[in-house]
């Protein structure tokens, strides 16, 4: 009985080896993938408008975001379906980790890719693949029992919803700086 008790992290069904951080690491993923995914969003029709960097008309920004958008929704639509593989054949950590800090390069080198706008589609593209090499992790199945995988999936998704609040939060931060301050 001491043995079942100790599986219990709150009301969750955790597989033996399971901590609470590991409890915590599922939200926090999604928050962060979504809150960079979001905040690189936000801030594009920004920097293509920005004289500096892609100097844009106001009536061509929209399309433009949304062209860039496009091919980067489309390559991470294409890749997802291969992550599953790779995270079963290189392992979470080695996958997960340093796509974090891929994308947080990414996101910093992102305005640099001015004036190739052909630069920033494909720049755009692998930050939409980190952020679903992030968000597609199989730790759930790897952490929780059967049992509670509902109950966990709507504490990831709870992850998804602070990622949007977090990057509210960012893009009101720096909404008064100029591009290069982002």
């Amino acid at each position: 009985k001491a043995n079942s008790i100790q599986n219990y992290i709150c009301i969750i069904h955790a597989k033996k080896e399971t901590t609470v951080w590991n409890l915590l690491a599922l939200p926090l993923t999604s928050m962060i993938a979504v809150s960079a995914g979001g905040f690189v969003n936000a801030n594009m029709p920004f920097l293509l408008r920005d004289e500096n960097y892609f100097n844009f008309q106001f009536s061509e920004v929209g399309d433009r975001t949304g062209t860039a958008l496009f091919w980067a929704y489309l390559a991470s639509t294409l890749v997802t379906p291969f992550l599953g593989y790779v995270y079963d054949t290189v392992g979470r950590f080695w996958f997960m980790i340093p796509a974090m800090f891929a994308m947080s390069i990414f996101m910093a080198i992102l305005p640099y890719t001015a004036p190739s706008f052909s630069a920033l589609i494909v720049m755009r593209a692998a930050i939409a693949i980190i952020v679903n090499v992030i968000s597609v992790n199989p730790l759930i199945i790897d952490y929780v029992k059967n049992k509670s995988r509902g109950l966990v999936v709507s504490l990831t998704s709870i992850g998804f919803v602070m990622g949007e609040l977090v990057m509210i939060i960012m893009f009101s931060m720096t909404r008064s700086l100029g591009m290069a301050g982002q």
